[in-house]
């Protein structure tokens, strides 16, 4: 039997390992600053425009960041594919703190345009399109192949901490300095982060490409569809989406919604820390069975029950969102040629969105012409049923990584 502090220690050096690595720990220390800034830069933001607009045009604002990261996200995958990755980070990072920092100024003005906002935080979301499908292939430039698992780990933690953190932080500086002087800090993480990246070194060597622009975007498609496995997963996530996310948001309650949120960002934030030490080949059956329960919280608020049930239920969803999402990524990190890395990312993650507008939709009326309660038992149901179903699929239930020292 092994001594819990013996226990402890060997978790304690698993998540150390990647960390020990300079240039992991420069690019951790450069998304945990600009994830922060954001998730603070958006409780500064929806107060600005609220000080003189209305919640319509904090949408429209909103709106222009999503179309842009939607509709560059390809375009961000295959030029990821194409340019040193370090770089794209860079220029990203820096057009995001151009974008923030003019809406600040916009915001300090007084009675900001909700048009150019909305042009400005289109900016910012386009260039989110080229530093998101990098990030994925960027990591495993950083850590050696045997961190790589806990380094996807690690980095899974940053969203569920910064989902606290920053929200209390934006709230925070919002109320001691005002929405401008937040969305300057926000704007400054950026530029903090740009930095961080620049001072990684040299982005692996990649030969120039002779071919256009569209055609590896072809390329980067057949490298997709290819992989049964990938492809499966990802309509997975996207037939996920399209009812998850649209029940707990429109139908979940609001007393005491603060809170189950809350559970649910630490829930995951302790999923992602414990998915370090588990050891396995087959990365998307594990990442399978550990998603199932995710449900749970939406089973319970269907079904009526008390507060503590659901607050404990949302804290077993937030372990199943955190524990599972790295053996998805080391998966493709490791079974797909790196110079293809970003491009099928960027099919992962548009395909992964690419129902919610449908789920927000429809999730309405669906409630209103039956109930809501009925909507969300089936809706909880149906995303841990999902997530069972693709092990039907032979090549997601075989995929096999060799083990790494």
């Amino acid at each position: 039997m092994v001594p819990a502090d013996a226990d402890a220690e060997g978790r304690l050096e698993a998540w150390r390992r990647p960390l020990r690595e300079r240039p992991f720990r420069r690019y951790f220390l450069a998304t945990l600053i600009n994830s922060l800034g954001s998730a603070a830069g958006s409780i500064a933001l929806a107060f600005g425009v609220l000080d003189s607009g209305s919640a319509t045009d904090l949408g429209l604002v909103f709106f222009g960041r999503e179309i842009a990261s939607v509709a560059l996200l390809l375009a961000g995958g295959v030029w990821a594919d194409r340019l040193p990755r370090r770089a794209i980070l860079a220029a990203g990072y820096a057009a995001e703190a151009v974008s923030t920092a003019a809406i600040a100024a916009l915001v300090w003005a007084g009675e900001p345009s909700t048009a150019a906002l909305a042009v400005l935080a289109a900016l910012g979301g386009g260039a989110s399109a080229f530093t998101r499908p990098a990030q994925v292939g960027f990591l495993p430039e950083l850590v050696s192949p045997g961190n790589l698992q806990a380094a996807n780990a690690l980095k899974a933690t940053i969203w569920s901490s910064t989902t606290i953190l920053g929200a209390v932080a934006g709230a925070g500086l919002v109320a001691t300095l005002g929405p401008p002087l937040a969305l300057a800090i926000d704007a400054a993480s950026f530029v903090v982060a740009a930095a961080l990246v620049l001072g990684i070194g040299r982005s692996a060597s990649r030969a120039p490409r002779g071919t256009s622009p569209l055609a590896d975007l072809r390329e980067g498609w057949v490298e997709f569809r290819s992989r049964t496995w990938v492809w499966v997963m990802v309509l997975s996530f996207a037939f996920f989406q399209l009812s998850f996310f649209p029940a707990m948001f429109v139908l979940g309650p609001v007393i005491g919604w603060g809170l189950v949120v809350a559970l649910q960002a630490v829930g995951s934030l302790v999923g992602s820390l414990a998915s370090v030490r588990i050891r396995t080949d087959y990365p998307l059956r594990t990442s399978s069975w550990l998603f199932a329960p995710v449900g749970l919280v939406l089973v319970l608020l269907g079904a009526g029950a008390p507060l503590w049930a659901v607050a404990g239920g949302s804290l077993v969803t937030g372990l199943a969102f955190g524990s599972s999402g790295p053996f998805w990524f080391t998966a493709l990190q490791r079974a797909i040629p790196e110079e293809a890395l970003s491009r099928v990312s960027s099919f992962d993650e548009l395909g992964s969105i690419v129902l919610n507008p449908i789920g927000w939709v429809l999730v309405g009326p669906l409630a209103a012409a039956g109930s809501a309660h009925a909507v969300l038992v089936a809706t909880g149901v149906a995303g841990s049923l999902v997530s069972l179903a693709v092990l039907l699929v032979p090549s997601v239930r075989r995929l096999r990584l060799e083990p790494l020292a």
